[in-house]
């Protein structure tokens, strides 16, 4: 079973990139439907080897669409939001109008993918700043293993993240420079920007830091720990794609070098090993995915949040299930996992019949082990 999905902005930068996103990580789409302002309409998209037309975002309805994103910055997105959620739409946005708002969840999916759970408060999921995103997952692990106190981190930020408008004028700007006459004034940022870096992005705030500045300190803080002190200089580049960030870290508690990195190189090996199509692997089950039989694996996460099961058992809090036999699974488990170390547990659990399980328990031995910041698991039935 696919998705209905929508993409708001898809001739831009960003609405291109997600498209291409969607089609590398085989994301299971039924229908996939291109939106753009007027003056984009009938543009062509590429999805794979598909090629979609755009349709008009100001007259699109969105009935039947299940999943929406949104990369049309801040006013659009206030304009048609609505729209979309009251008729059922989950909308994912990538602008900055609901990063801020309490009741909307600011996900980042390797750092805080259990508080995708109150998206429902609104039908909306917020995307962080792009600074901010690369920041927190850096973060996370070293934050898990030793408290982080403090932050202080220098972004170097390139074009790209300010349009194609901002990517065309580096490139007139650069070739200005080697052809007399054809110089080419500031329109998008302050000051020239081809071979020269811009302490400023976004406007500058009372206090003397820029919003850029402001929101790296504000998301951090929503999506990681709010406890966590942080101070950020934000630097427009002359590149044309890719930021990159120098980040000094001061701890709680004593982390040397060696396992810092240690734990930054299993961190990114977990993230090239594909997360997302393994919980979506695992959740197939029988249906393509990695059961076989009566044999499937499973997925819970440190908080208590099953992740991943293929016969519905995917958001359930596993803090609260006690086996038959009176076993608390995630009690054992999350006592016992251990990196690279394998475990056992048996207990009385329901067998799969067809897409679900039956209600009659039978006894069944598992297998487990902790892979970053998850408990993932199989075994078989006894009988």
């Amino acid at each position: 079973m696919g998705y209905n999905v929508a993409v708001c902005g898809a001739t831009g930068n960003v609405g291109r990139e997600m498209l291409n996103i969607l089609a590398e990580r085989l994301f299971p789409v039924d229908e996939l439907t291109v939106l753009a302002s007027r003056r984009s309409l009938g543009t062509e998209c590429s999805f794979g080897d598909k090629t979609l037309k755009t349709k008009d975002l100001d007259t699109f309805d969105f009935k039947g669409v299940d999943i929406a994103l949104f990369a049309v910055g801040s006013e659009a997105t206030k304009k048609y939001v609505k729209k979309a959620t009251d008729n059922g739409c989950i909308v994912i946005d990538n602008s900055s109008l609901f990063r801020y708002h309490p009741d909307v969840p600011l996900i980042v999916p390797e750092v805080n993918p259990d508080d995708i759970h109150n998206f429902n408060n609104r039908n909306i999921i917020a995307n962080p700043n792009c600074s901010t995103a690369q920041l927190v997952v850096a973060l996370k692990p070293l934050h898990d293993r030793a408290q982080i106190k403090r932050v202080v981190v220098t972004t170097f930020q390139s074009v790209s993240g300010s349009g194609k408008e901002a990517m065309d004028e580096l490139w007139a700007q650069t070739k200005g420079l080697y052809v007399p006459g054809q110089e080419v004034e500031p329109k998008v940022y302050p000051k020239q920007i081809a071979f020269n870096v811009i302490p400023q992005i976004d406007v500058f705030l009372d206090d003397g830091q820029t919003k850029e500045e402001w929101k790296m300190v504000a998301e951090t803080k929503k999506i990681l720990d709010k406890k966590i002190k942080l101070t950020a200089t934000c630097v427009r580049v002359p590149v044309f794609v890719g930021h990159s960030e120098a980040v000094n870290i001061e701890f709680e508690d004593f982390l040397d070098e060696e396992e810092a990195r240690e734990i930054l190189d299993r961190t990114v090996n977990l993230m090239k090993s594909n997360k997302t199509v393994a919980f979506a692997m695992i959740t197939a089950g029988g249906r393509g995915g990695l059961a076989t039989k009566d044999l499937y694996p499973f997925c819970t996460s440190f908080s208590g949040i099953q992740v991943a099961h293929p016969y519905g058992g995917a958001g359930l809090d596993m803090r609260e299930f006690i086996s038959s036999d009176g076993k608390k699974l995630y009690d054992i488990m999350v006592k016992n996992a251990k990196e690279g170390v394998i475990s056992k547990i048996s207990y009385k659990f329901g067998k799969p019949e067809g897409d679900s399980l039956t209600k009659k328990e039978y006894t069944k031995v598992a297998f487990y082990t902790r892979v970053g910041n998850y408990i993932c698991g199989s075994g078989y039935y006894t009988n």
